[in-house]
């Protein structure tokens, strides 16, 4: 009886274990099945791969890449091809640029700059003469600020104008060259010194008002003095947050009588012309409010009623860092200043905020102002 039932008990196991063991080779079946496809689907065979990685490695993913903007070129000064012979003179508190000749020939151009109280150097008068005619025409009386001026401020409720004219700037170095040779000029006072172009490079700090030990930018100006042209490049670095208003990024001072009209070249390839009088304001009151604002222009013509054929053209080389794109209402403006003289502003900000300029920001900036003769 005990075999009969060890019998019985051996014959229901067997059926069990052969279940078991299909179940184990269906299931080992499924994942070798599996990671074939995987593996199929997402590598080459190894020769193939082996020979990518030896001969065209895949390329990094470029997808942040492609979403930073590019660096932005900064404009620079041209090549000059012509430098023309100039002398220069130097006193204690100025330095005169002459070209006996000059691009427009026949004309004589005289150019200063000026030593501030607070020690930097800033661009003055500028003369041109028809030697042939021994007629002398002033283009711009010196004075008041050509460079730049900021309205600026350490917090937004504390701006005013620093910088240019506006004090609240100091002087690091200022070195002068022969613009062709790159050699420096060695100036004595009162003393002649010839050049070929006159290059001038001046390193100054802008702070904040009336605040010498709290300055918020390191400026590089570079000027170019050669005939008819005066060049600026500006370099800014700055080291400090800096709120901002209204500001001019490039100016020029003209008398009525040599200066009454503006052509302003737009952006769009249109132009448009204001005239002030040669005497006297529209409104009748000095450094009022008489502004011709609003114009998208990246470069004018100026000229008076007296001499119409002596002219200044006037041009900023990036509308994006100097003008903002032209985004604010005041744009490219003409001041009928005084009873005597109208003023170019090329303007950056605006009144309707503080705008922030951040620590470690960098501008690149380029004017170029040049005098000629309409045929």
């Amino acid at each position: 009886m005990k075999k009969i039932c060890l019998l019985l008990a051996l014959l229901m196991l067997i059926p069990a274990a052969a279940c078991n063991k299909i179940e184990d080779d269906e299931s080992s079946a499924d994942v070798i099945s599996q990671a074939e496809i995987i593996s199929s689907e997402a590598t080459a065979e190894p020769s193939e791969i082996e020979s990518q990685a030896v001969s065209e490695p895949e390329p990094e993913s470029s997808e942040e890449e492609s979403s930073e903007e590019p660096l932005k070129e900064p404009v620079t000064m041209p090549e000059i091809e012509n430098y023309v012979a100039m002398t220069v003179k130097k006193t204690s508190g100025a330095v005169f640029y002459t070209a006996a000749d000059s691009q427009e020939e026949g004309h004589k151009i005289e150019i200063s700059m000026v030593k501030t109280s607070w020690g930097t150097w800033n661009l003055g008068y500028f003369k041109a003469t028809d030697t042939a005619a021994k007629k002398t025409v002033t283009m711009n009386p010196g004075g008041t600020d050509w460079e730049y001026v900021y309205r600026v401020g350490e917090t937004p409720g504390n701006i005013t104008f620093c910088g240019g004219n506006h004090n609240n700037e100091k002087l690091i170095d200022i070195t002068f060259y022969d613009a062709k040779s790159g050699e420096e000029l060695q100036l004595q006072d009162y003393a002649e010194t010839s050049a070929n172009g006159v290059k001038i490079v001046e390193h100054t700090q802008i702070y904040f008002a009336n605040q010498p030990d709290k300055p918020f930018v390191n400026v590089t100006r570079n000027y170019l003095i050669n005939g008819v042209d005066v060049w600026l490049e500006c370099d800014y670095d700055f080291i400090h947050d800096a709120y901002f208003n209204l500001s001019y990024t490039g100016m020029f001072c003209i008398p009525k009588i040599n200066g009454n009209h503006i052509i302003y070249n737009n952006i769009d390839g249109t132009t448009r012309t204001f005239v002030t009088a040669t005497k006297g304001t529209k409104s009748g009151t000095n450094y009022g409010g008489d502004f011709d604002n609003g114009n998208p222009a990246a470069s004018v013509e100026m000229y008076g009623d007296n001499n119409p054929d002596f002219r200044i053209h006037a041009e900023i080389y990036d509308v994006e860092v100097m003008a903002d794109n032209f985004a604010s209402k005041e744009k490219t403006f003409f001041w009928d200043m005084n009873t005597d003289q109208n003023k170019l502003y090329f303007s950056k900000f605006d009144n309707t905020k503080a705008h922030h300029v951040e620590n470690g920001t960098h501008w690149d900036t380029l004017i170029r102002w040049s005098f000629y003769r309409e045929k």
